[in-house]
């Protein structure tokens, strides 16, 4: 393991985050201020507001995953330079 390793953990951790951002930004996450009674066609509105709820949930779910797994790639960068710095001090 080197840096370079630790370099590209955090690049990819950068990305996740932009991504998990991106998502949130997203108009997408804001139908539900739009769903109102006559907004949807068919009998059963309450019914696509409770799918459109749950379908926002999962995003919101899945950009604090893609955090989650940016915040492991740090620690994993941050535990890749603690050995590099112990290996060149042994060595020293």
């Amino acid at each position: 393991m080197n840096i370079i390793q630790a370099t590209r953990l955090r690049e990819r951790a950068r990305h996740l985050r932009g991504l998990a951002t991106a998502m949130e930004a997203s108009p997408a996450m804001n139908l539900d201020h739009h769903a109102g009674d006559d907004t949807w066609r068919g009998r059963k509105p309450s019914l696509c507001r409770a799918i459109l709820a749950a379908n926002l949930h999962q995003l919101h779910a899945a950009a604090e995953d893609l955090r989650w797994q940016a915040y492991l790639f740090e620690q994993q960068a941050l535990e890749i330079e603690i050995m590099v710095r112990r290996s060149i001090v042994l060595a020293g």
